[in-house]
C-alpha cells in the first residue's frame, strides 16, 4: 500500500514557508532569542496572537518586520 499524500493544512506564504511562526522561529529570523520575542509582544511592540493560556504566541515574518523596521527607527545606527 502506497502512503496518501498530505497537504499543508496551513496556508503557505510565497517561499512555501507556514505563515505563523514560533517565538523561537522569529527569533531565529532574527537572529535573536525567544525571550527577545516575547519581552517585544509584553510590551506592545511585536504584533502576535496568543494560542493558550501557558502564553505560547505566534507572529508573522511581516509582523516581525514591522517590529524591526520600527526598532531600527528608534535606535541611531552605529
Amino acid at each position: 500500500m502506497e502512503p496518501i499524500a498530505r497537504t499543508p493544512e496551513t496556508p503557505n506564504d510565497q517561499a512555501g514557508e507556514c505563515r505563523w511562526r514560533s517565538a523561537r522561529r522569529a527569533a531565529a529570523y532574527v537572529g535573536a532569542g525567544p525571550k527577545e520575542i516575547y519581552k517585544a509582544v509584553r510590551a506592545g511592540k511585536l504584533k502576535a496572537v496568543r494560542l493558550n493560556q501557558r502564553g505560547d504566541i505566534r507572529t508573522t515574518r511581516e509582523w516581525v518586520d514591522e517590529w524591526m523596521e520600527q526598532k531600527q527607527r528608534e535606535q541611531p545606527v552605529m
